[in-house]
């Protein structure tokens, strides 16, 4: 018997992403574990750039009067959209959203193509979702639970400004067409000095001990290996044992069951990923973990999967990546239709990269708690 899939109307293209939903789990294991971080904050002077931009967005929005989050925000955006165009223009090419249209732009200036005067910093965007997947977007959660950013209204919190203000540094995107020397002089202020401060705001945090307790776990050999076994051992709190239990044991689901959807809408033979996914869903733990969440119908949906026997894996799965779709306003056509016998032709549209899921595609944030770490002692050049 085969069983292969199609979609009685393809998705759009910015739907072809995490097609089961791990992610969502992944993120709120991540969040029990290491709230202060997402997967965006593995470096100390990206961090401290979004304080300051949020510094400088508000204060420039004030001018014109009493500004709105909104005006806060696209000021922000603007301050990204310079600043990175700066990393560029100084040969800082990797390591963060937005690089290859940072590119396009700094050798389009480069070879006069275009010029500093004709971009508008405000309009421009480097990412397609800018708000939601650059720096802000990385940010703006985790420091509003550490106490650096309040809620309402979008600012610092006052022993940040106060932190922030010896910092005596202005740019005006009217004036400072090219913000490049600006920005330059704004490293020297602002990440050498704050360092060390920023790690006792996040590793420090008076009301989330366990980012205390994660940072002196870390170890080089532990850098694609997190030690969740030892601390679901040896933590002091109930909660983090209970999540680092079973992150690892998710880990391993999560890879299985995205290779085994990857096998399905490609019309492979997914036998030996069933059998992998039948392995991983065997624990105790991980079926006690999935009682912890609160993701809405997704989590009934994964419970199903977790409880199913042989080829209803397969049907749960289908029902999860349909749960997925509806829950992101996907409701007419994405469904996928199972076929029983010869193969069928799918119209799948989604070109894979072939590259198959491990365990440890899924960290829980861990890599971005070693990166962080390791760029609070990092020894900064200068450009």
């Amino acid at each position: 018997m085969h069983i292969s899939a199609f979609w009685t109307k393809l998705p759009k293209e910015d739907m072809f992403t995490d097609l089961i939903g791990t992610d969502a789990v992944h993120e709120a294991i991540a969040a029990k574990l290491l709230p202060l971080l997402t997967g965006g904050t593995p470096d100390v002077e990206h961090y401290l750039y979004f304080l300051y931009g949020i510094k400088w967005a508000r204060e420039t929005a004030s001018l014109k009067g009493f500004p709105t989050d909104k005006e806060v925000q696209d000021n922000f955006l603007a301050f990204e959209n310079a600043l990175k165009l700066n990393w560029v223009n100084e040969g800082h090419n990797g390591g963060f959203r937005g690089v290859q249209k940072s590119k396009t732009i700094i050798e389009g200036i480069q070879n006069r193509e275009i010029t500093w005067e004709s971009l508008n910093l405000h309009t421009e965007r480097l990412i397609k979702n800018q708000a939601a997947q650059g720096l802000y977007g990385a940010h703006s959660q985790p420091a509003r639970r550490a106490g650096l950013v309040s809620k309402d209204p979008l600012e610092l919190s006052p022993h940040v400004l106060h932190r922030f203000k010896s910092i005596s540094w202005h740019w005006s995107p009217s004036i400072h067409k090219n913000p490049c020397a600006r920005f330059n002089k704004l490293r020297e202020y602002l990440i050498v000095g704050n360092r060390k401060w920023l790690k006792d705001q996040v590793f420090e945090n008076k009301d989330f001990p366990v980012m205390k307790e994660m940072y002196s776990q870390y170890a080089r050999k532990y850098r694609t290996a997190p030690p969740w076994r030892k601390i679901a051992l040896t933590s002091k709190s109930a909660e983090v044992r209970e999540y680092a239990a079973f992150a690892p044991l998710f880990a391993e689901w999560f890879a299985a069951a995205n290779n085994l959807f990857d096998a399905l809408v490609k019309n492979e033979s997914h036998s030996i990923e069933l059998r992998d996914l039948k392995a991983a869903t065997k624990s105790l733990c991980l079926k006690k973990g999935i009682q912890l969440l609160d993701l809405g119908n997704y989590t009934n949906k994964m419970k199903r999967m977790l409880f199913s026997k042989g080829t209803e894996h397969i049907q749960a799965l289908v029902e999860l990546h349909n749960q997925v779709q509806r829950d992101r306003g996907n409701p007419d056509g994405i469904l996928v239709t199972m076929h029983k016998g010869k193969p069928k032709p799918t119209n799948l549209a989604l070109k894979y990269n072939g590259k198959p899921h491990t365990a440890k595609d899924y960290l829980f944030r861990w890599d971005a708690l070693c990166s962080l770490r390791e760029s609070i002692n990092r020894r900064y050049p200068k450009w």
